[in-house]
């Protein structure tokens, strides 16, 4: 079932007499809301969730004005979601056994400023390091090592990976109309198949999935890892080991083309805000600068 009633809108749409155009464009918007909900087992709006959304437009779209004019769209939607009603249930929700009021005008997003076209702040190298030492499960620890070694989505490495993968040397991945190749390191397949992932392999034989559980799942484990490791939450999302592969990948000699089809980028544009270096990436360069 989906989160948004998308045909209730477009219905009113329709009789605000909006153009053709107008009503492809915001229902084509709320359909992908909910087609980002159902990927990522998110079953209510909140504040939380709109953000992962505005994320994942981050990654997906280079053009800022694209990303704010769907932002813009879910905003109107929601506040006139609110204003009949639709919102109502999210007023009480139930935290574990501790009820508490939801403040409903916080579901809006904030548009990206100009600037904000890099993506999010994401770990360094010891601070990946940290996140892989104290995961807080076997499987998140693994999670972590095959995203930080093969640049691989959450949405890819949640539908696409198999127990039967650990015997090839390499895997299609197809993704967005595309298809691309990837490799999962020597090293790092000998020991997924040495961890306790191996065991759901009984159950489901090699067809299975390597990692069965829902995005959001890995999500909360991860922000879970990010607290026991004493890392910002804000530094780690499933997206920031994709970041840390490409700069990794870079720093060890690689070139931009090669990672632009590692990475799956149609456009060396996107690949570029990946690699674009954070404020203490810039910190520690001119740290290394001895022009005496």
């Amino acid at each position: 079932m989906s989160v948004i009633n998308v045909k209730e809108y477009e219905n009113h749409l329709i009789e605000s007499e909006k153009s053709k155009r107008t009503i492809r464009s915001y229902t084509n918007t709320l359909m992908q809301l909910n087609e980002f909900f159902k990927n990522n087992g998110i079953e209510e709006i909140t504040k939380s969730n709109l953000i992962e959304f505005k994320t994942f437009l981050q990654n997906k779209y280079d053009n800022i004005k694209t990303i704010n004019g769907k932002i813009v769209q879910i905003n109107i939607f929601l506040k006139w979601a609110k204003k009949n009603g639709l919102l109502r249930h999210l007023d009480i929700v139930d935290y574990g056994g501790v009820v508490k009021e939801v403040n409903l005008d916080n579901l809006k997003l904030k548009h990206l400023k100009q600037q904000s076209n890099a993506h999010r702040p994401s770990p360094n190298e010891s601070e990946y390091k940290r996140l892989v030492k104290y995961a807080v499960n076997e499987e998140i620890k693994m999670f972590i090592l095959t995203i930080g070694n093969t640049g691989l989505r959450i949405s890819e490495i949640v539908k696409y990976l198999r127990f039967s993968d650990l015997d090839k040397k390499n895997i299609k991945i197809k993704n967005k109309g595309k298809t691309r190749i990837i490799a999962i390191p020597m090293w790092l397949r000998k020991d997924l198949k040495k961890s306790s992932l191996l065991e759901n392999e009984k159950d489901t034989g090699k067809d299975g999935y390597l990692f069965p559980k829902s995005q959001q799942w890995y999500r909360t484990k991860i922000k879970e890892t990010a607290s026991k490791a004493h890392i910002s939450k804000e530094k780690v999302y499933p997206h920031c080991f994709r970041h840390y592969f490409a700069k990794s990948f870079l720093k060890n000699g690689g070139d931009s083309l090669v990672l632009q089809q590692l990475l799956g980028h149609e456009s060396s544009k996107t690949t570029e805000l990946y690699v674009k270096m954070d404020e203490e990436d810039l910190t520690n360069v001119f740290k290394g600068i001895k022009n005496r």
